[in-house]
């Protein structure tokens, strides 16, 4: 079990790369999001730790896509493909794991500012479109012509379920 601790290196190697990205991470329940950037300012930070933010789920040819807005000036989105995820993809479908963990990390030195849990109520509409995924080829090809498609605003308005988690 990896160990994670505000203050110390993100534990997942592989994904400190020093550039800056957005990735989903799937564990044995539901998954993680990771967002590295440069630079982080104090406001990104705090509106990550303690800021209101919604996240909606947007559906596109079986694809979810999680679309993060913190209110206070920025947007992140991940999407989900059931050939990546790492744990037993059967499996995890049928868990009934609803807790996403967001870590905000500084992409030049992999240390990690936040921590921060939240449960969606959408778990199993998301595990749902996964599963229909599977057998199927060329998601990541399919992942990158649906973001050219629609924008974040698109998506959070075509979302099939949306969520507002309140400000600590």
């Amino acid at each position: 079990m990896e160990k994670f601790a505000v203050g110390k290196r993100f534990p997942f190697e592989k994904y400190l790369t020093g550039q800056e990205i957005t990735v989903a991470i799937p564990n044995e329940g539901f998954f993680d999001v990771l967002v590295s950037l440069h630079g982080l300012a104090k406001s990104e930070i705090k509106a990550f730790r303690t800021g209101e933010f919604q996240v909606s789920l947007f559906i596109s040819k079986d694809i979810p896509f999680l679309i993060f807005d913190f209110k206070s000036g920025f947007t992140i989105d991940v999407s989900i493909d059931y050939e990546k995820i790492a744990v037993d993809a059967t499996n995890w479908c049928d868990t009934p794991g609803n807790v996403v963990n967001l870590y905000l990390v500084d992409a030049s030195t992999g240390i990690l500012h936040v921590i921060r849990s939240v449960g969606v109520s959408f778990s199993q509409e998301l595990k749902t479109a996964c599963r229909k995924q599977a057998g199927r080829s060329g998601i990541e090809r399919e992942i990158g012509l649906l973001l050219q498609r629609y924008s974040q605003e698109t998506m959070i308005r075509d979302a099939v379920s949306t969520q507002v988690f309140l400000a600590k």
